[in-house]
């Protein structure tokens, strides 16, 4: 039935791909047509495989060891950057460090694991823990492994190593630990408060690894967002903490002397078990944006942070600004401020006290090491070293870096607050890993009023127009072009806007920590996914979880609105809280029993395992936009409108173990007839590479009908994708 034409697609691999259309009419039966050859276009890579990015560096011996994230190696260099050996996992890496004796390898996500490595990189042990490990602190011979999306910290025995036992940890997305003064700190990356609590601030946990549990836990100061790392000085006495300083309670008008983001540092006691103060590393009329990496030098003279958004390392003097400290606690007349809250909202504190470096692309982790501080850079694929004494750069290049891609190029403007006026903050600041930074904005982007609305995740933000929670930007390529306008107070060349949006677009949910860890659903979440496609699929229909549609919900709090707001998309809410459009709902059970009162305990259980596990699970490939074109010549994409022409299709593998797939496309009238149906041969296409159909001849969609787009298993025939439905 189908006339089947051979064309070509590129996209990494060769792909080899056939499309027909039939047209098919009521009274006489379906009636062929000749269709011409489908053009074609090279889909973009966002397998990142073949870059180095340095997530981590560490010491042992004589040798330096380098974690490459997405080259999912690490490295051991001499101190020339030569490369002596090197270990190779089938895991993202996400950090190295060692214990005097061996090298740990910190991987993996919902499949979470730390390797034990010899000196020379060969594999000891290996032991499964949470998801996501991203640190480990080591005391009394056991390592405290913080993973960030199981929200907990497993103890280890390294001896041999065995788990002795799982710590649940009160914080959102614990990210880094440091032992100090006998006990462990653990820094949370996000706020978990909802809004309108008095305080809403990351916090830091400490543990006792007498006990092995929490004894206390430490809230930073109010608006402490984007929380990375976390250092203790080496007599133990301070911990200081990284972190970005929201002014979440301001409209968003102005970004001078850092009226929306500050950066900068908490100093915690060990003594008291208390944060002394929060200290800004801006200056009056320039940022210091994303603040990372922060350790003290091992003569206890300097801290260093790493300034990732801006491609550079401050270097504090520690008694300059101790001496600055303490004349502001004990009410002298040299103090600049009259209390220590105080310093978190004067920028020029630091004025003396601190030096910039200029460094390479992605600064993030650092290690120190007689008197030489060595920079990991995750975008230059490359370390950087800097001289203490004199602050001389110098770098190691240690592996090859391919040009960067569209999508990696995306990247490194996302996180590059040089494109923002005055430095202060970058894409990042407020959607860090494109995700969300926990508050409420008011921002010029979509109108001020109303005390702000949560900000919203980018994943899929570009296959589910409008964009914006009062949906007043048609599609996320508008929204990203406003917001370097009303948020960055910025422009930026349409190609480099262009890039940004192929790095949204090739975000991939994370597989949720509510999955098992092989990836499927439990039990309660099965029972919920009835319980879901009963109660909620009308409006968060599978595979996108949104209808796309703006609906009223009542829950209006904002001024000179209809009440009316976008659909979010459900793909990966377990990581996006707090919810609604205003942050008032902590948790997805009460989301549930919210808009669900009807449901027994039993029953808000399954259905909120069901939500918190919903990501990519079962979605071989998705379809990412699927553009029309109206008699004006206006394109848009994710969209229905009778009389317009569908022209192609752009899809994305979304699993590396994906079959060679055949896509159906299905058009209905009005009545459910159909009226159009045709397939393409999807082959050889790379993980999370994108592929465009194009279609050359007129499908022009009918009044009132709808659009499937569906994919199967070539061999078996089998569903691997949930259908794409636009009506």
């Amino acid at each position: 039935m189908f006339n089947k034409k051979t064309v070509v697609i590129l996209c990494v691999f060769l792909a080899l791909s056939s499309f027909a259309i039939t047209a098919c009419t009521n009274k006489n039966g379906p009636t062929r047509y000749d269709t011409s050859a489908m053009t074609v276009s090279e889909g973009i890579s966002a397998d990142m495989s073949a870059y180095t990015s340095v997530s981590g560096v560490t010491f042992l011996g004589d040798s330096l060891y380098v974690a490459d994230e997405t080259g999912k190696k690490v490295y051991r260099l001499s101190s020339q950057g030569e490369v002596l050996n090197s270990y190779l996992s089938d895991r993202q890496i996400h950090n190295v460090l060692t214990d005097g004796t061996h090298i740990y390898s910190l991987e993996g996500d919902i499949d979470g694991t730390v390797v034990q490595l010899t000196a020379e990189l060969e594999i000891k042990a290996s032991l499964p823990v949470g998801h996501t490990p991203c640190d480990m602190a080591i005391a009394e011979g056991k390592g405290y492994v913080v993973n960030r999306f199981s929200g907990t910290v497993s103890v280890i025995s390294l001896s041999d190593m065995k788990l002795t036992t799982e710590l649940a940890v009160d914080g959102r997305e614990p990210i880094a630990a440091v032992y100090a003064a006998n006990d462990i700190y653990v820094a949370c990356h996000l706020p978990e408060e909802t809004m309108g609590a008095p305080v809403m601030s990351a916090n830091v946990v400490i543990i006792s690894p007498a006990s092995d549990k929490v004894t206390k836990t430490l809230s930073l100061v109010n608006g402490a967002s984007g929380v990375k790392d976390i250092c203790a000085s080496p007599d133990g006495e301070t911990v200081y903490v990284s972190h970005i300083i929201g002014r979440y309670a301001y409209p968003t008008t102005q970004l001078d002397r850092g009226w929306i983001n500050t950066n900068g540092f908490s100093i915690i006691s060990t003594a008291t078990k208390k944060v002394t103060c929060a200290v800004l590393l801006d200056e009056v009329d320039e940022g210091a944006a994303n603040p990372w990496g922060i350790l003290v030098s091992a003569d206890g003279k300097h801290l260093c942070v790493a300034l990732s958004g801006l491609n550079e390392v401050m270097v504090v003097n520690i008694t300059a600004m101790e001496r600055k400290i303490n004349a502001v606690k004990e009410g002298r007349s040299t103090a600049v401020v009259n209390s220590l809250e105080d310093i978190a909202n004067f920028l020029p504190f630091l004025d003396g006290c601190r030096e910039r470096v200029t460094v390479g692309v992605g600064v993030r982790a650092m290690a120190e090491r007689d008197g030489v501080l060595y920079c990991g850079l995750y975008f230059d694929g490359a370390v950087d070293t800097v001289q203490l004494s004199d602050l001389t750069v110098k770098r190691l290049s240690f592996a090859e870096q391919p040009e960067a891609n569209a999508v990696r190029q995306g990247h490194i403007l996302w996180s590059d607050a040089n494109n923002c006026y005055q430095k202060w903050e970058s894409c990042n600041s407020c959607h860090p890993d494109g995700v969300v930074d926990g508050f409420n904005w008011d921002n010029l982007n979509d109108g001020l009023g109303g005390g702000g609305k949560s900000a919203k995740s980018m994943l899929y933000s570009h296959r589910t127009p409008p964009v914006m929670i009062t949906g007043i930007r048609p599609s996320a390529e508008a929204a990203v072009a406003a917001g370097m306008k009303f948020i960055q107070f910025n422009t930026m060349p349409a190609e480099s806007l262009q890039m940004i949006d192929e790095y949204l677009k090739s975000l991939a949910p994370l597989p949720s920590p509510a999955l098992n860890r092989d990836g499927t659903l439990t039990e309660s979440a099965e029972a919920g996914k009835a319980l879901f496609e009963k109660n909620c699929a009308s409006c968060h229909p599978a595979p996108l979880y949104t209808d796309m549609k703006m609906h009223d919900v009542g829950t209006k709090h904002f001024n000179g609105d209809s009440g009316a707001y976008d659909t979010p998309s459900l793909v990966e809410v377990w990581r996006t809280g707090p919810y609604m459009h205003d942050g008032s709902l902590g948790t997805i059970e009460e989301v549930v029993r919210h808009f669900a009162k009807e449901l027994n305990d039993t029953e808000v259980k399954q259905l909120s395992d069901f939500v918190r596990s919903i990501c990519a699970v079962n979605e071989d490939y998705g379809v990412e936009q699927a553009y029309i074109t109206e008699a004006d010549g206006t394109s848009s994409y994710n969209v229905y409108k009778a009389g317009a022409r569908l022209d192609k299709i752009i899809i994305r593998k979304q699993s590396a173990d994906a079959a060679d797939a055949i896509l159906h496309l299905k058009v209905y009238d009005a009545s459910g007839t159909l009226v159009y149906e045709g397939g393409a041969n999807i082959k050889n296409i790379g993980y999370n590479c994108t592929a465009t159909i194009q279609q050359n001849d007129e499908i022009i969609l009918p009044e009132g009908g709808s659009y499937t787009i569906s994919f199967t298993d070539k061999k078996t025939g089998e569903p691997i994708a949930s259908p794409f439905t636009v009506k």
